[in-house]
């Protein structure tokens, strides 16, 4: 067999010419090149199409691995977001919570100022104190 590549489509009109049996085997016997030929070419071509299946085959259960794994870190990303934004509302809830708190003591302070006799402020401070641990610190049962 030659190396020389052939011309399916030369072939082709070579073997349509031919239109008898005995013809063709003719054609054959005397031009065994071209059966030879265009039969390892088949064989090539099969083996080519085999191995891009097997690529395939491959490519499509790495896929598939690739595909579950992102789904499973996305899932651990929404959990992991809805976590952080859980917490950064609690954040905002105890900011809050500190705000009304540095204020009602502020007001105590203020009030103990206002009295020339600091023992007698003592009852209204203990009054703002007192909103301020039945409002914001008897909830979370914390105790005095």
């Amino acid at each position: 067999m030659t190396d020389k590549p052939r011309n399916w489509q030369e072939d082709m009109n070579l073997c349509m010419k031919v239109d008898e049996a005995w013809s063709r085997e003719l054609l054959i016997a005397d031009q065994p090149d071209i059966t030879i030929y265009w039969l390892h070419q088949a064989k090539r071509e099969k083996e080519r199409a085999d191995a891009a299946e097997s690529d395939y085959e491959s490519l499509s259960a790495n896929y598939d691995k690739l595909k579950k794994e992102r789904d499973f870190w996305e899932t651990k990303r929404t959990e992991h977001k809805n976590r952080a934004d859980q917490n950064e509302s609690l954040i905002q809830q105890k900011d809050a919570k500190i705000a009304k708190l540095k204020h009602i003591i502020s007001m105590a302070r203020t009030e103990h100022e206002l009295w020339e006799n600091p023992a007698s402020a003592a009852e209204c401070m203990m009054i703002w104190l007192d909103k301020a641990y039945e409002t914001h610190l008897q909830d979370e049962g914390d105790t005095p």
